[in-house]
Order: C-alpha cells, then sequence, then structure tokens
C-alpha cells in the first residue's frame, strides 16, 4: 500500500509519559504526567524559548528553559494540558529538583536533544 496523502496527514494519539512521581509535597507525594506536542505546540514553544537581546537579536534563554518545557507539556493522565502560558511565572516558583524531573522527561518524550536526535536516527 503506497503511501497517500490522507494517511499521510492522518493523526496519531500523542504519546503520555508513565506517571513522574514528585515525592516531599505537604500533601504527600503525587504523580504528575507530560505530554509529547503536536506541530504548532512544539513551534510555539521554540519561539518562547528565546529573547530578544538589547541589539533586537534572538538568543536562547536557558534560564527558564525548563519551566517552559514544563508549562508547555504538563499534562493529565489522559494527556489534557494542564497550563497555559499565563502559568509560566507560577511555574517558575516549582522547586528546581521536579521541574529538571519533568523538564527532562518533556524533552525524552519529544525527542529534543542532542541524544534524542541519535537516537531517532538509531531507530
Amino acid at each position: 500500500m503506497g503511501l497517500d496523502r490522507k494517511t499521510f496527514l492522518a493523526s496519531r494519539p500523542l504519546a503520555v509519559s508513565k506517571p513522574i512521581p514528585l515525592p516531599g509535597r505537604r500533601d504527600g507525594q503525587i504523580e504528575a504526567f507530560v505530554r509529547e506536542l503536536n506541530g504548532m505546540e512544539r513551534a510555539d514553544l521554540d519561539a518562547r524559548r528565546y529573547v530578544r537581546n538589547k541589539d533586537g537579536g534572538a538568543v536562547f534563554d536557558i534560564g527558564n528553559d525548563d519551566a517552559n518545557w514544563v508549562t508547555a507539556c504538563a499534562c493529565d493522565a489522559e494527556g489534557k494540558l494542564l497550563l497555559t502560558w499565563a502559568d509560566l511565572d507560577a511555574v517558575k516558583t516549582m522547586p528546581a529538583a521536579e521541574l529538571d524531573i519533568l523538564a527532562a522527561e518533556a524533552r525524552r518524550i519529544n525527542r529534543s536533544g542532542a541524544d534524542a536526535v541519535e537516537d531517532a536516527v538509531k531507530n
């Protein structure tokens, strides 16, 4: 069967992570999830990962990268996004250890980063 336009453009369910334990919460351990982004969501995230410098050029905003990934990808167990970009400042106040864990999984599930590119080529 050859590839046609309809088959090529057909959507598939976006991947959702396994539960990610976040220990140390006052209300006990909770489990969080992150999900794969679609093309439009990824473009929006990528645009927000750069800021303008004083010369008007775009520079990578390394200081907020984990918070950006978490804001873009945090979801419930069914994959429904939990946050909007209006929540970014609140996400930045989360414990850094939690942001690290969640952002790392968001990058992994979205195949972002040098390791992800190498893994995709292998598979």
